[in-house]
């Protein structure tokens, strides 16, 4: 039977003379169909109940066990599956494992989960299926050779087939020593977003190693979380980078539900954005209206008004989006409010402030030029990053830094390090257009900007120290500038971006200022923002003061 190419390494296993027998998954199909049941009331019916699979399940089934190699092997070795939540991932782990060590001679299954109450939540599920379904004539009574022992205080189901052969599913949290020993057949990573990180690195080098050896299988099922810097994050990008042809892999089988950052709206509301759009939530959610009302969504999605935290996990958790952060300070929905469409020409030899927030040598580094108009603050963004690290950071970190340059939104400078000669220099090009005020500046890794403006051009350079005794009254403003829609941007792609991964923090007297540790992204632009920000308030307070003065 010839397959459906999804991407170029199928052509790839074609190619290389691998085939698909539609008859392997049909029989996966046929068991879950047969032996699945309800454990909770997620579709509609009551516990026992059969169910069907859901289409989406079989189309992961049917790719990850219908491709075989020339030998009759199975193709993949590993599943990257990433899905929102509630689209019955619990169902089809338990079932993929009851399967798998009652066909596959001397099975031994891992089932990892989060946290301790997580991996009993998941033996949970498995043993209930046993309990409560047509598979509960084989749990273990009396000397039946053939049957289930539910291990219920140790988090674990064996099976002794009609050999005496004992097969063995084992349900644990996210904790390396609870994965050592056997190498095993099949290890399924449920929720590897979740996971402590340094705990996920540990277990995936200690057991995807040891299970590819032997022939096994290691599947991430997750939903997308809000840490770039995870192994979850790494593997998404790798599943992409297949689906999308950027990297040619025939041993791993790619699938990912969820809205792409680039989507546009397709319903009539005309959402400015992908993620608003119902069509797309159908889309991103392929077990909407099975396991979960439609409603739910159009519940969770009024929420997101106006509250950053909700919006941020609405389109992580419910849209599959890695964005910003749990605590993330900016909504979203009042940022998109402020934009306006304008360019620089419209404020040419107008007063302004420069915000400069410097960079580590090798990232981000951003300044903007800061108009006043009446109640209104304008805000026109410069950016820059190395060329090379560049290149790199748009396959590791999936940011479009590239496509960015190309649309004029970013400068990239030559090297693996920032050329601060390039942003004096267009700093210079902007105090021929514009009348500057004064150049504030973080003072980390400005020391030579400074210098050259200051000493060679002339132009008042003010420092500003990142405290938050400095920094929460600024910071405060932003806020309600945005909220009140009074911050004037001009849907700047890289500032877009830059606003979502915004995270602030509190001290001990209540002062708030922006989070670069926790902010799980870059937030340059918007800390160059602040800082000029004190600019436009010392000279508001100059004004109030002036008619005394007088």
């Amino acid at each position: 039977m010839t397959p459906a190419i999804r991407t170029k390494s199928d052509q790839q296993a074609l190619d290389e003379e691998c085939y698909f027998d539609e008859s392997i998954p049909l029989k996966v199909k046929q068991f879950y169909e047969r032996f699945a049941c309800i454990t909770e009331n997620c579709h509609g019916g009551k516990v026992g109940d059969s169910v069907k699979m859901i289409p989406w399940q079989w189309e992961v089934i049917k790719e990850l066990y219908g491709w075989r190699r020339p030998d009759g092997s199975r193709r993949f070795n590993q599943l990257l599956l990433f899905c929102p939540k509630k689209q019955n991932k619990s169902g089809l782990i338990s079932l993929l494992s009851i399967h798998h060590i009652m066909t596959e001679p001397a099975a031994l299954v891992y089932v990892i989960a989060s946290k301790v109450d997580q991996a009993r939540v998941c033996f949970n599920f498995s043993a209930n299926t046993l309990r409560y379904g047509k598979l509960k004539k084989y749990i273990k009574k009396g000397n039946n050779p053939k049957s289930f022992w539910i291990r219920d205080n140790v988090n674990e189901i064996r099976w002794t087939d009609p050999k005496g052969i004992r097969n063995t599913l084992k349900v644990m949290p996210s904790t390396p020593e609870g994965v050592s020993g056997p190498s095993a057949s099949l290890v399924v990573a449920d929720e590897v977003c979740e996971w402590n990180a340094t705990h996920a690195q540990v277990i995936w080098d200690r057991l995807a190693g040891a299970g590819a050896a032997r022939g096994g299988l290691f599947c991430i099922i997750s939903t997308p979380q809000f840490d770039r810097e995870h192994l979850g994050f790494h593997k998404w990008s790798y599943a992409k980078s297949i689906i999308d042809g950027e990297i040619i892999d025939t041993t791993v089988c790619p699938f990912i539900y969820g809205v792409p950052d680039e989507a546009e709206c397709l319903c009539d509301e005309g959402h400015d954005e992908g993620w608003r759009c119902p069509v797309w939530w159908k889309k991103a959610n392929p077990s909407m209206g099975i396991t979960v009302p439609e409603s739910f969504y159009d519940d969770k999605y009024q929420e997101v008004k106006n509250s950053p935290s909700a919006e941020a996990a609405f389109r992580t958790l419910y849209c599959g989006q890695w964005v910003g952060h749990t605590d993330q300070y900016i909504s979203q929905t009042a940022w998109s409010n402020c934009k306006e469409d304008f360019t620089e020409e419209d404020f040419l030899s107008e007063d302004c402030f420069i915000g400069y927030d410097g960079a580590r040598r090798h990232d981000l580094a951003a300044y903007v030029l800061l108009f006043r108009r009446d109640d209104k603050v304008y805000v026109l963004p410069r950016c820059y990053i190395p060329k090379d690290n560049a290149q790199k950071k748009q396959k590791t970190d999936r940011v479009p830094y590239l496509r960015w340059e190309k649309q004029g939104l970013i400068t990239l400078t030559e090297g693996d390090v920032i050329d601060y000669q390039t942003i004096v220099d267009d700093i210079l090009k902007d105090v021929k257009k514009f009348n500057i005020l004064e150049f504030r500046y973080d003072p980390y890794g400005a020391e030579w900007i400074r210098q050259s403006l200051e000493f060679d051009h002339g132009i008042p350079c003010v420092e500003v120290k990142q405290s938050s005794t400095i920094m929460s009254a600024p910071t405060a403003e932003m806020e309600r500038l945005i909220v009140k829609g009074k911050l004037r941007h001009p849907d700047h792609a890289v500032m877009n971006w830059c606003s979502g991964n915004v995270v602030a923090r509190t001290d001990a007297s209540d002062k708030v200022m922006l989070d670069k540790r926790r902010s799980t992204n870059r937030i340059d632009i918007m800390s160059a923002l602040a800082i000029g920000l004190t600019g436009i308030m010392a000279e508001e307070a100059s004004d109030l003061m002036m008619p005394e003065l007088l």
